[in-house]
C-alpha cells in the first residue's frame, strides 16, 4: 500500500481500483467493498468514465462472491445498459455479458447464464481476440454440463 500512496491522481485511483479486484481474489471481500467503494467516492472527484465503469463492474464482482446475487445483478444490468448505449464503454460489453453469465452459473440459473455466455461470445468473435474466446467457450460447456 505504500507504493500506492506514493502515486497521485488518477494513477492511484486506477491503482487502488485494481487493489480491490486483487483483494476480492484473495478472499478479503469486505476489504474489496471499502476499497472499492472507497475509489467510487474518489472518482465522482475526477471524470474518467471508463475507470469508474471497471470499478463498478469490480463492486459487482466483489458484491457477487459476497453471495448477494440480486444485488450484483442489478449493477450488472446497470453496466451493460450504459456498455450497450456509450460507444466509449461499447468495448467492455462481452465482460458484462461474461460476469452476468457467471452470476447466473453460481444460481444455478443455466438458462441465463447459457444467453449471456452466447452474447458475450457474439461480441467476443467480432472482437477477434482468442483468449477471451476461449474462456466463454469454456463457460459455454461448463454450462451445458450442469444444465443436464
Amino acid at each position: 500500500n505504500s507504493e500506492i500512496d506514493k502515486l497521485n491522481g488518477l494513477d492511484k485511483i486506477s491503482a487502488l481500483s485494481k487493489l480491490g479486484a486483487y483483494q476480492r481474489i484473495a478472499g478479503l471481500i469486505e476489504d474489496s467493498l471499502a476499497t472499492l467503494k472507497m475509489v467510487r467516492q474518489l472518482l465522482s472527484q475526477n471524470n474518467d468514465k471508463r475507470l469508474s465503469f471497471i470499478t463498478e463492474l469490480r463492486i459487482a464482482q466483489s458484491i457477487q462472491f459476497k453471495g448477494d446475487f440480486e444485488e450484483a445483478a442489478k449493477i450488472y444490468s446497470g453496466l451493460k445498459n450504459r456498455s450497450s448505449r456509450d460507444s466509449e464503454l461499447s468495448d467492455f460489453l462481452d465482460f458484462v455479458y461474461q460476469h452476468m453469465g457467471k452470476n447466473y452459473f453460481d444460481q444455478q440459473r443455466f438458462d441465463l447464464a447459457m444467453n449471456c455466455f452466447q452474447s458475450a461470445l457474439v461480441v467476443r468473435n467480432q472482437k477477434g481476440e482468442s483468449q477471451l474466446i476461449e474462456s466463454t467457450l469454456f463457460a459455454i460447456e461448463k454450462t451445458k454440463q450442469n444444465r443436464k
